[in-house]
């Protein structure tokens, strides 16, 4: 039997909204000044990359099919390409 990633079974249901969202559009960003200086956290609705990629990687099919022509959803910038979606 092959090994199973971590996180993997968490999304064999069907993607909530805002994971669909995130996995179109990317993370959410907060923007604040901290000390003088400019800061952005990112705000994931998942619990860790490797939790996104695994359900990009079981959903990637129905994301691509959803995309309108001619453009591409962030994780598939993300954890496809070489150039990175940052």
């Amino acid at each position: 039997m092959p090994a199973r990633r971590r996180g993997i079974a968490r999304f064999e249901h069907a993607l909530t909204g805002p994971e669909a969202w995130e996995l179109k559009i990317g993370p959410r960003w907060k923007v604040y000044k901290k000390a003088g200086s400019w800061m952005r956290d990112e705000s994931s609705v998942f619990a860790s990359d490797d939790e996104r990629r695994a359900a990009w990687e079981i959903h990637r099919e129905a994301l691509l099919a959803e995309q309108p022509k001619g453009t591409l959803p962030w994780a598939y910038r993300q954890y496809e390409t070489t150039e990175r979606a940052d």
